[in-house]
């Protein structure tokens, strides 16, 4: 009876003290006005020739005709369309500097369920599994910068940034790293900031 009633006050005081700030920012929409968000002031990049490389759960995932964008999940919605934070950014920095976007695809597409994604990247990076990657990201050799924009994943860059670097020459260029998390903080972070390579 006393174990009864302490659980019932820990619950009311998780829902009165946050609880229903998380079960909001959980399980709420998130929707958005993609051009409204993207308007952006243009920003004089000194004559540099860049590039935005983006990574982002939307064109990667196998999501389910009927998946709700919540924020948990990197995901936002317009009319009914899917959009990734990063994608997002990504847009707001292209309109910003003029620097052209791609995003990186993978061959193997991660789950619709955003826990089973998180299982699945925990696989990844336990046992190092390069992702197979498809994309038309063009000949970076014509680029002095690199704007990479990507979710944090495990405390580090997802397995599918990591091998984008790997299958690219990045020496002599300037490389800046975007990084969104949804709070789980930096574990260990090849590229932070900016670096010359």
């Amino acid at each position: 009876m006393i174990l009864s009633a302490a659980l019932v006050v820990i619950c009311v005081l998780f829902f009165l003290f946050g609880g229903r700030t998380y079960i909001k920012r959980h399980y709420q929409t998130v929707h958005v006005d993609r051009a409204k968000e993207t308007l952006t002031e243009k920003v004089d990049m000194n004559g540099k020739n860049g590039i935005i490389i983006y990574f982002t759960r939307v064109g990667n995932t196998n999501f389910k005709e009927n998946v709700d964008a919540v924020s948990s999940a990197s995901l936002m919605e317009e009319n009914g369309i899917l959009i990734g934070n990063s994608e997002l950014l990504a847009e707001m920095l292209e309109n910003a500097t003029g620097y052209p976007s791609y995003a990186i695809r993978t061959k193997k597409k991660y789950s619709s369920s955003y826990g089973d994604t998180v299982s699945e990247a925990k696989k990844e990076m336990d046992e190092n599994i390069p992702s197979e990657l498809e994309n038309d990201i063009p000949d970076l050799s014509e680029y002095d910068t690199v704007v990479l924009v990507y979710p944090l994943w495990w405390g580090t860059l997802p397995m599918p940034v990591q091998t984008f670097l790997s299958e690219n020459d990045l020496e002599g260029k300037t490389v800046y790293s975007l990084v969104t998390h949804g709070g789980s903080g930096l574990k260990k972070l090849p590229l932070d900031g900016a670096v010359s390579l």
